[in-house]
């Protein structure tokens, strides 16, 4: 099974730059969606990913900081201007990215992996 948190990710981002509910992302590299839902649009993180069967949240009000039911992770998300900054706690792990449009990029430092969906 692939590693959805990724796509979790982009859900949240997309929905926080959106500024609604997302219910799939679209996985460039594997050509899918991945059924993944969030909503940050009442200032907290929440979702369900339905291919991982697990659910994120988060109640941070400075960023999109959230808990990983699915792979047992607390994950730091911040976006400032376009660009995405995040940490992995349990990987102890950096990632980077950046949106444009509806197109999330990232770039897993520590799995020296880029990542792009479409939100």
């Amino acid at each position: 099974m692939e590693n959805t948190l990724f796509a979790r990710i982009a859900a949240i981002v997309g929905s926080a730059s959106l500024k609604k509910p997302i219910l799939a992302v679209y996985n460039n590299a594997t050509r899918h969606y991945v059924s993944v839902a969030a909503d940050t649009t009442r200032g907290k993180v929440s979702g369900y990913d339905t291919s991982a069967r697990c659910y994120f949240s988060g109640n941070s009000t400075t960023d999109l900081s959230f808990y990983d039911y699915g792979t047992h992770a607390q994950v730091m998300l911040r976006i400032a201007d376009n660009k995405v900054h995040g940490y992995n706690y349990k990987t102890r792990s950096h990632f980077n990215g950046h949106i444009s449009g509806q197109n999330l990029f990232i770039r897993d430092y520590k799995a020296r992996q880029n990542y792009t969906y479409i939100f």
